[in-house]
């Protein structure tokens, strides 16, 4: 039983983790953009930064963001 367990848990692990790093890539980028204009009245993202949020949303999913 308890061998059971652990194949469906690495199962489990191995369709999770690419999400995972994804959702953290995506949380980094959005710190890092907001850290560069902390003094800034608006932030307005450059183009880069624009195609990198998107490339990540959309590994996640609309449902994700």
């Amino acid at each position: 039983m308890e061998r059971a367990f652990c194949a469906v848990l690495s199962l489990a692990m191995q369709w999770y983790r690419p999400r995972y790093n994804t959702q953290v890539q995506f949380l980094e980028a959005q710190i890092r953009i907001l850290r560069a204009r902390v003094d800034a009245d608006r932030i307005v993202r450059t183009p880069r930064e624009k195609s990198e949020l998107l490339r990540l949303g959309q590994a996640l999913g609309h449902a994700s963001i």
